[in-house]
């Protein structure tokens, strides 16, 4: 059965062609961390600028600066070179653990656009879960940058800036 199975994906490889190729290979690739090499916000609050979200630390966060949902504002990371991107993993909210009332809003409906080298955009529109590291399936060859939109939040209020702890992205061992 195993065999069978071997089979029927070299075939659909070869049959579908590059990208189903390329499609297995993700699925069973190895994952690695890729950092980012540059990193922006649309806006940042004084205290919680957008280096704190790629620092590899769940209790350190950035902040939109802004109260309420924080419509439209962004945080964006760049790679230093094309690398295959095939996930991302997102801590939202100002840590790792479960959200409590006096916390930091969560983004809830976010914009995730990757941009390839060739500048072609690939737009995706994940609805986050209210807290706990979640991953996001990318499968994007030669990355270049990763811009996440905020478009509303969990927890929500005047007197709440929406918050993200960590974004970190995975592609292929070499």
């Amino acid at each position: 059965m195993v065999a069978a199975v071997i089979a029927a994906a070299v075939v659909g490889g070869i049959i579908g062609g590059p990208p189903a190729a390329r499609a297995i290979q993700d699925h069973f690739a190895k994952r690695v961390p890729v950092p980012a090499t540059n990193w922006k916000a649309s806006h940042s609050d004084a205290k919680h600028h957008e280096k704190l979200a790629f620092d590899s630390y769940s209790n350190t966060w950035w902040g939109t600066g802004y109260s309420g949902n924080s419509d439209g504002q962004y945080l964006e990371a760049r790679f230093g070179q094309p690398t295959d991107l095939l996930n991302i993993l997102i801590t939202p909210g100002a840590t790792a653990r479960t959200p409590q009332a006096a916390d930091p809003a969560r983004p809830r409906d976010v914009d995730l656009i990757v941009t390839d080298s060739a500048g072609k955009q690939h737009l995706s529109h994940p609805r986050l879960n209210d807290g706990g590291v979640q991953r996001i399936d990318v499968a994007v060859r030669d990355a270049m940058t990763v811009r996440l939109v905020v478009h509303t939040a969990y927890g929500a209020a005047d007197n709440k800036q929406v918050a993200i702890a960590e974004l970190e992205f995975f592609g292929r061992s070499a």
